[in-house]
């Protein structure tokens, strides 16, 4: 019996959603050929690199072909990529923004701003796994909780997906740990000056 091609795709799409390393490279490969679906190599090259970090040779190989191939074009400088991203945010091309944002986490790897920036527009974009994977970057590069709260757009734009919950959460937590984390050290801190200060003071 002939399987369906749809099914087969729906089902390539979910493993690789769910981690599979080799679902994600076949995944991307199947969009950067066009097999079954949209030709989309900026998305083809997201599932690549997915399977690429979790080992896949193959996927590191076609990664770094694509790059070999690909048109050579003046660097942009962070600034310019930011506000090129924010352009095309503002003129609702979230995909291409999503894409500018990328480049800047490339260029600046310790900034959790431009996560954020792509976490946004994916999500705008209807890409939540995408959305939720930079949003958790922005975190692990030190965005704190207090300061995701604080955008007035953010239940607009993240709605009220139970995966965005996660995510908030998480961010909670390690807000929280980080206060306590920093409450200890200056706590220890303190103790070390008090038993300094008493050791010089019986010399």
């Amino acid at each position: 019996m002939k399987k369906d091609p749809k099914a087969v795709l729906t089902a390539n799409r979910r493993r690789a959603e769910d981690g599979d390393k080799w679902a994600q490279e076949k995944l991307g490969m199947r969009l950067l050929a066009g097999d079954g679906v949209t030709r989309d190599e900026h998305e083809a090259k997201k599932w690549l690199q997915l399977a690429a970090e979790q080992g896949s040779q193959s996927a590191t190989r076609t990664l770094e072909e694509i790059n070999l191939r690909a048109p050579s074009r003046p660097a942009q400088s962070f600034k310019a990529e930011m506000e090129r991203g924010l352009q095309l945010s503002f003129r609702g091309d979230h995909q291409m923004a999503a894409e500018a944002f990328f480049n800047c986490t490339e260029m600046a790897p310790a900034d959790p701003a431009p996560c954020y920036n792509a976490a946004c527009s994916y999500a705008l974009a209807g890409q939540v796994d995408w959305a939720c994977r930079y949003l958790n970057e922005a975190i692990d590069r030190g965005m704190e909780y207090s300061e995701l709260v604080q955008d007035p757009d953010r239940d607009h734009i993240f709605g009220n997906d139970h995966r965005y919950a996660e995510v908030w959460l998480t961010a909670e937590q390690r807000s929280r740990e980080a206060r306590l984390h920093e409450r200890d050290a200056k706590a220890s801190a303190r103790k070390a000056a008090m038993a300094e200060a008493e050791l010089l003071a019986r010399g």
